[in-house]
């Protein structure tokens, strides 16, 4: 999936694999960043982002 992210500018490369009965792999490319400090937040924010969709998805 390829998204617009919300400033106009930058955009996420978004894919999804199926791993078997229950269980699936996201992984995200957020492209056209501007600095390392930049490439360095995203990581971060993708990073949390995810771990908290685990964790809703863990408790169903």
């Amino acid at each position: 999936m390829r998204i617009t992210w919300a400033d106009g500018k930058t955009n996420l490369n978004v894919y999804f694999w199926d791993k078997g009965a229950g269980k699936s792999q996201v992984r995200i490319e957020h492209g056209k960043l501007g600095s390392q400090a930049e490439v360095a937040a995203k990581r971060a924010y993708w990073a949390e982002t995810l771990d908290r969709l685990t964790a809703a998805l863990s408790r169903k």
